[in-house]
């Protein structure tokens, strides 16, 4: 019983690093303990609610420890999921993870693939403004990066993080929204 939520716990710590993007040197043992914790409750979740969640934080694995083995089980997981869940918060969670994963992989067909999920799961459902911010973001970072920035469906997923970011009060991104603006 006390199994899961000490992994809920790494997989926050593991978020609070991505946070602050800064210490990922730190982040790195932390990564083995999740591995250990999840090693014990891997295809015994008593949900598939906890089970994204979980996965969801392999976004913030990802940064510290590409190459970790876990990161592995998660993206073939995390798949599964993406393609046996109906529900599109779970979409929504697991997206980011693939996204940024396929983007640091180099794999743009995955991205377009994933994108087209994510985009109508956020068609579907209200999320969070923290995941729709990461979601639109990723999204957005994956069109530049492979050179379909002009299409206007994945253009828009910049305009949202940037309205997003307004209405939140965050400026990370006022350099791109000046950048972006004098593009067009």
């Amino acid at each position: 019983g006390e199994v899961l939520p000490a992994l809920l716990d790494v997989c926050a710590m593991m978020d609070a690093y991505f946070a602050q993007w800064d210490q990922w040197i730190e982040a790195r043992p932390w990564a083995d303990e999740l591995a250990r914790l999840y090693a014990m409750v891997e295809g015994r979740f008593p949900s598939v609610d906890l089970e994204v969640r979980v996965l969801s934080a392999g976004v913030s694995l990802i940064f510290p420890c590409f190459d970790h083995p876990l990161v592995a089980r998660w993206l073939s997981r995390a798949e599964v999921l993406l393609r046996t869940s109906s529900v599109p918060e779970h979409h929504l969670q697991l997206s980011c993870f693939l996204i940024a994963h396929a983007w640091w992989a180099g794999e743009p067909l995955k991205i377009r693939e994933v994108s087209r999920i994510a985009t109508y799961a956020l068609a579907r459902t209200s999320a969070s403004p923290l995941v729709a911010f990461q979601l639109h973001m990723w999204i957005g970072i994956g069109a530049y990066s492979d050179g379909h920035a002009a299409d206007p469906a994945l253009a828009g997923h910049v305009d949202q993080v940037l309205a997003l970011g307004e209405a939140q009060g965050v400026h990370l991104f006022d350099s791109h929204a000046w950048c972006h603006n004098v593009m067009e």
